[in-house]
């Protein structure tokens, strides 16, 4: 559907996508992706980006975030 028409994401649901990603290169890319979509504010646009970093951070270090 991309450059069919117009699409949103929720920043929280971004947060949830970025979240399950392990390699830098495929970050880049979803980011890349990501970025073509309106942000619908749910958490914040600044918030969601490191919030999904956060976590990806702390499961690198064997720390599993459970909310």
């Amino acid at each position: 559907m991309l450059g069919l028409t117009p699409l949103a994401i929720g920043d929280l649901i971004l947060v949830e996508v970025m979240q399950g990603f392990r390699s830098e290169q495929d970050v880049a890319t979803a980011r890349q992706l990501f970025r073509s979509l309106a942000l619908l504010p749910l958490l914040g646009g600044g918030n969601a980006w490191k919030a999904a970093e956060n976590y990806r951070k702390l499961r690198r270090k064997g720390i599993t975030v459970v909310v």
